[in-house]
């Protein structure tokens, strides 16, 4: 039986990773006058009502 990762990557619907995660560059500094990602993400579920 297949798995369903091997069912995906057979329909075109999933791409295995390649390479490790801790082999990735660090990101750039921020620009001036723009925030943090998590910044923004943080105040989005603040403002979120349940």
């Amino acid at each position: 039986m297949a798995s369903v990762l091997e069912l995906l990557e057979g329909a075109g619907l999933y791409r295995p990773p390649v390479g490790r995660l801790c082999d990735l560059e660090e990101l750039p500094p921020v620009a001036d006058g723009h925030r943090e990602l998590t910044d923004v993400l943080s105040d989005m579920r603040d403002e979120e009502r349940w």
